[in-house]
């Protein structure tokens, strides 16, 4: 619950605080009147366990979370409603870097211009057309933010505005920079002629979140693009190829979306049977779940399992889960009668 309302509002500290209090008087007293005479502090409880924690998290760190991610999504995410409405209302003057922070703004804008410190260090910008990703202050070079090192004589030295994207450093396809006049301009300079210029034809700017701090979030699966839930589900390779290589076999064609998939299932009823209908969402439900699973096994594990695996996984899963159906009218097959007839081992 109270994930839930820190994603859609910013809380006050002190919800959290009165939160965590009646957390700490369940674990010491069973009750949430007082945790008074506790042996051991909430925060050092809090700590991770090779630190000896229990390795719990205070709510304030989820708020946190909750308020970078609605940052990450800003950037992520350019036509979602959030990130078009803020650009057209908001940001429309200043951009999200050089907006100062005002009292007339939302609780929830303040609330992501307060976290502009710590975003240079988790999140970078891979340039594509150079229309999206700001010069100075996004991190699309090697060395982070170029603002941090030029300075506010940046913008005059090397005569780009401080409001301008890194297209506009480009002239004919070519980088268009004067001659370095100190160590600084000559660091940036470096670090900008080490990338590709932008071209208007190539893909938009992508940014990526700092998974470890040698990578960033591309996805894990099949490390040719930025993991998003879409992509994830299943527009990436390796999660495809498992989705449709069994949905396919119950109907044709299935959708390589999560939304799109959910929807053409709910739709097979006028073309299939209601058992196979059943089957889909089964199919459905147990592949996003095997996904998931590999996803989190790779990141926090380091173990990863073969497409092939996950298919016998994905088999075994369906078979125990439909074991378990109660037994269909004598009339017809069973589920589990209707998926061996159905399905065909690649």
């Amino acid at each position: 619950m109270v994930n839930f309302w820190s994603a859609v509002f910013v809380l006050p500290k002190a919800f959290y605080a009165k939160v965590d209090s009646l957390c700490a008087a369940f674990l010491w007293k069973n009750g949430t009147s007082s945790a008074r005479g506790s042996r051991v502090s909430w925060i050092d409880i809090c700590k991770p366990k090779y630190e000896g924690g229990l390795g719990l998290r205070q709510l304030e760190e989820f708020e946190t979370v909750f308020r970078l991610k609605r940052t990450w999504s800003f950037f992520s995410e350019p036509k979602s409603l959030l990130s078009r409405w803020l650009k057209n209302h908001i940001f429309y003057r200043n951009g999200f870097w050089q907006i100062h922070e005002s009292p007339r703004l939302s609780s929830t804008v303040r609330s992501m211009l307060q976290l502009r410190p710590m975003l240079p260090d988790l999140m970078r910008c891979d340039i594509g057309n150079g229309k999206v990703a700001s010069f100075w202050f996004d991190s699309w070079t090697d060395i982070g933010p170029l603002i941090e090192i030029a300075g506010d004589s940046g913008p005059r030295s090397l005569r780009v505005r401080k409001s301008a994207v890194v297209l506009d450093a480009t002239s004919s396809g070519s980088w268009r920079l004067p001659a370095a006049r100190s160590q600084q301009m000559q660091t940036i300079q470096i670090a900008i002629t080490a990338i590709q210029p932008p071209e208007a034809s190539n893909e938009p700017d992508r940014f990526l979140w700092r998974r470890t701090p040698d990578s960033f979030a591309e996805c894990v699966l099949c490390s040719t693009a930025l993991e998003t839930h879409h992509h994830l589900f299943f527009e990436c390779s390796f999660s495809s190829a498992i989705w449709q290589g069994f949905a396919s076999q119950i109907r044709a064609h299935p959708p390589a979306d999560l939304h799109a998939a959910a929807a053409w299932i709910l739709s097979s009823s006028n073309r299939i049977s209601r058992e196979e209908v059943t089957l889909l969402k089964l199919i459905f439900q147990s592949t996003i779940y095997l996904v998931w699973k590999e996803r989190n096994a790779r990141i926090f594990t380091s173990v990863s399992t073969s497409s092939s695996g996950i298919h016998l996984a994905l088999d075994r899963l369906l078979r125990d889960r439909l074991l378990s159906f109660p037994a269909s009218p004598p009339a017809g097959p069973s589920l589990l009668s209707l998926y061996f007839a159905s399905y065909r081992p690649p």
